[in-house]
């Protein structure tokens, strides 16, 4: 190593992260993927050192409770999470410290406090970042996106003030901005380009049942609608929509979905197309560095969401450890319960039927909607509006195309259980 880079190391003495006879394990992100990921290697190796980095200045949080905190159904202590440790663990959890750097050639990463660190294996677990449209006026005052604690922390000040918000998305993360921004008191209303809600999980009976419900809350909904600009001097006074029509408002949450978070990486050398190309064992095309969740593409599928990001940290930190487990991909599943109502979708369910032999078959009643997809008597998914008790094992079946008997779907049809 040039004793430029040599003398660049810093070492601490009471770090065992640190101590250069046995690199650390970097963990880069303290996300929900980044700590299971810290926690499954501590289980398995609990005197490994590991350095664990955080972009936040704050304790480590599960993102996927910020809409609880939100609506104010949740308390920040139970959003945030804690990592165990004991005396005999060598981990450092460097809070507030961006990795500005990765070189893979020296195996070194460096943090936005210009600290560089000697690394034996490298776990990439970047998240999403928030999609930005360009929308003219996305800068004024009085505009917001809902994707971390801050912006969590930002919004539920706001509302105590604001009149009237407007939402623009009309999926998981616009439902939850605005079901949250309505606990104030506040008029809400949700705008999106789409012709349904979550247009990506539900097929149209059940998104159309949720609309109802939405709007039962006091939520005005427009669809197939687009913002074209943001008015307003210095602060929010409307939005003008490509039809001509505008609305007022004082709030404007942009709630348009999220990307892989993919940028370091890519600066880094490791390929990268729609996020981190990853391989079974969630190796990147540098095989000392993983990446696992959010910023993971496999098989060239993005998939976003929480779940499959767990596995995926069990299998690296397996793979790790000098296991043989493989990562054989995951069936989409999305559960949301932040609306005061359950919804559930699992498989392929948004999209039209592929062919003459796949067919829904739907159970509705007052206080729930449920439909199946099955093709001949395979089930291929399923979604919910209300409580579905077997989702758990509905998962599973989906996962392995189970054939569902036809006694038990003439019982489906009649009472909605499989």
């Amino acid at each position: 190593m040039p004793s430029s880079a040599a003398s660049m190391i810093v070492s601490n003495s009471q770090q065992a992260a640190t101590d250069v006879t046995e690199p650390p394990i970097v963990i880069i992100g303290n996300g929900v993927t980044g700590m299971h990921a810290a926690r499954e290697l501590l289980r398995r190796k609990p005197t490994q050192p590991l350095v664990i980095f955080g972009e936040e200045p704050c304790q480590p949080y599960n993102r996927l409770k910020l809409s609880s905190l939100l609506a104010g159904k949740m308390h920040l202590a139970g959003v945030t999470t804690e990592l165990a440790v004991n005396e005999s663990s060598n981990v450092e959890q460097r809070y507030g410290y961006a990795v500005t750097r990765i070189d893979p050639a020296w195996r070194m990463v460096t943090d936005s406090s210009g600290k560089v660190l000697l690394y034996r294996k490298l776990i990439l677990a970047l998240g999403s970042l928030p999609h930005h449209q360009k929308i003219p006026g996305n800068t004024l005052n009085g505009v917001f996106n809902f994707h971390t604690l801050s912006d969590a922390e930002k919004l539920i000040a706001r509302r105590m003030r604001s009149r009237r918000t407007l939402v623009i998305g009309g999926g998981l993360v616009g439902l939850e901005a605005a079901c949250g921004m309505l606990q104030a008191h506040t008029e809400v209303a949700i705008i999106d380009h789409a012709d349904r809600l979550l247009n990506r999980q539900l097929d149209v009976d059940g998104s159309k049942r949720l609309l109802d419900y939405i709007e039962s809350l006091g939520i005005g909904v427009l669809l197939n609608s687009a913002v074209k600009i943001i008015t307003g001097d210095d602060r929010v006074t409307g939005v003008e929509l490509y039809n001509g029509h505008t609305i007022a408002c004082d709030t404007v949450i942009i709630a348009t979905g999220t990307l892989p978070n993919a940028g370091l990486a890519k600066e880094s050398g490791i390929k990268t197309e729609k996020g981190i190309k990853v391989n079974d064992v969630m190796q990147t095309s540098v095989p000392d560095i993983y990446a696992i969740g959010e910023c993971v593409e496999h098989h060239d599928r993005v998939q976003g969401l929480v779940e499959p990001g767990l596995e995926q940290a069990e299998i690296a930190v397996d793979h790790l450890c000098g296991g043989s487990s493989r990562y054989e991909g995951f069936v989409e599943s999305t559960t949301l319960k932040a609306l005061g109502v359950n919804v559930f979708s699992v498989g392929p369910m948004a999209e039209p039927a592929s062919s003459p032999l796949v067919k829904n078959h739907t159970y509705s009643s007052a206080s729930v909607y449920r439909s199946i997809r099955m093709r001949r008597y395979r089930l291929l998914g399923a979604v919910a509006i209300g409580d579905w008790p077997e989702q758990r094992r509905l998962r599973e079946w989906i996962s392995k195309e189970r054939w569902i008997m036809p006694w038990q779907l003439w019982r489906f049809r009649a009472s909605g259980k499989l």
